[in-house]
């Protein structure tokens, strides 16, 4: 450890926290070995606020004879350090695919077939992508316009369009190899290389995603789709054609909302979903549980453990529910918890579900098919015929949070590391950490 302590505090909201994470990577700045955090400018501020430094600063950030910015100082020095990943999002598309940051001139510009981002907190793909794209495109300047826009954008998804099912067009979720995992020589990145490059049978299923029948191989490679039986059955690998694992466990819900989450939180608001009771786990949606959906081995969430937990959303009744206020019970399911790296694969678009005539998704509030939307951080993308989706951790931070009182993040490490991992000055009380005087 250096004698002199450098901090770097980004002044803003969740985009110019990963903005200026993404700015020292690109300049060789190792920054694991610095201490980070964040002063809650912006709008959203979901970073500040799961440190527990709230989600705003009260007054004009300078105050008088600078004393609130004194305070705001001084209390990041005198914070908690904790372990926080940051992981990278990669998103890749089909030949006619296009990715698109969703903004007011977007309509305007060209789309992208590779799209590389950070995650923090976690990724949403699905009906939180869609509402939220919807009021981005109208966003106000006020916080209390944003709130007001918000919630006609989400009224107006809820009761006037159709939102399809998550596995229409998700087919799988894989990882890595036990042997590629456990090799010491290869880091984060080298693993998401070799997902993205290997074929199916390379990599190792987590879970496969059913759709509305069980699909049937011709002789070419377009799929043959059955009908639904009317009876409902659980659907088995066995489904999905010769050659594919009869052990792996199949999705027997269609979700609206596929979530991989870091961080505990969800809707912009710090709440412990995966630590909480729950009926509706992997046990229960899923065909069989084995490797990462067997609930017995899951571990309790921790920003800091290289792990991703995976969540799914049954419908628009539960999304409402859970956007209820001081909620207990959330409407939501567990599905896996898997080490990085992380990879969702999409239907090539000629392997899409048809729609039949009577299905509420072929009226004109339908949305096109292989148009999804999804939201990373407070960030909207648009996604049109996904090929990819993978995620790696890219760096373990040394985030500086306010207290174990107010931050999870903080709490979660002391647990896990002991409380020598959040003192950074050998000479601090044991119930107060202070980061150290550059």
């Amino acid at each position: 450890e250096p004698a002199i302590k450098l901090h770097v505090w980004s002044a803003g909201g969740d985009g110019t926290v990963s903005s200026t994470l993404e700015a020292m990577m690109t300049y060789g700045i190792d920054v694991g070995r610095l201490y980070f955090s964040s002063i809650p400018f912006g709008t959203g501020n979901d970073f500040a606020d799961a440190l527990g430094w709230g989600r705003s600063v009260p007054g004009d950030g300078v105050g008088e004879s600078m004393k609130m910015l004194n305070k705001i100082i001084t209390e990041r020095l005198d914070g908690y350090t904790c372990k926080l990943d940051i992981y990278e999002l990669t998103i890749t598309t089909y030949d006619d695919g296009h990715i698109k940051h969703v903004e007011k001139d977007m309509f305007d510009k060209p789309g992208m077939k590779r799209y590389t981002c950070l995650m923090i907190d976690y990724l949403s793909i699905g009906v939180q992508g869609f509402v939220g794209s919807s009021f981005e495109l109208h966003r106000p300047g006020s916080r209390a316009l944003n709130i007001l826009m918000y919630t006609v954008a989400a009224a107006k998804w809820v009761f006037l369009k159709r939102f399809p099912p998550i596995n229409e067009a998700l087919e799988s979720i894989s990882t890595v190899p036990d042997h590629l995992r456990d090799d010491p020589k290869l880091s984060d990145a080298d693993r998401a290389q070799w997902l993205e490059n290997a074929s199916e049978a390379e990599r190792r299923q987590v879970l496969l995603a059913r759709v509305a029948g069980p699909r049937k191989r011709s002789h070419g490679r377009k799929m043959q789709w059955a009908k639904q039986p009317k009876a409902r059955r659980t659907a088995t690998a066995r489904d999905f054609g010769d050659g594919v694992d009869e052990d792996l466990p199949v999705l027997q819900y269609k979700p609206i909302e596929i979530d991989v989450q870091n961080v505990a939180r969800f809707w912009g608001r710090n709440i412990d979903v995966w630590n909480s009771s729950h009926d509706q786990d992997s046990s229960r949606l899923l065909s069989r549980t084995t490797g990462e959906t067997d609930s017995s081995t899951w571990t309790p969430q921790y920003a800091g453990d290289g792990k991703l937990e995976l969540f799914g959303v049954r419908n628009i009744g539960d999304y409402a529910l859970n956007q209820l206020p001081a909620r207990n019970a959330y409407r939501i399911s567990r599905l896996a918890q898997m080490g990085s790296p992380v990879a969702l694969h999409f239907r090539a678009p000629e392997n899409y579900p048809p729609r039949s005539r009577g299905n509420p998704l072929s009226s004109r509030r339908s949305i096109e098919q292989g148009l999804l939307y999804a939201m990373c951080d407070g960030e909207f993308i648009e996604m049109y015929h996904p090929r990819d989706i993978i995620i790696s951790r890219k760096v373990t931070l040394k985030a500086v949070g306010k207290s174990p009182e107010s931050s999870r993040i903080v709490l979660d490490t002391i647990k896990n590391d002991g409380l020598d991992a959040v003192q950074m000055d050998a000479t601090a009380a044991a119930n107060k950490t202070h980061c150290g005087q550059p």
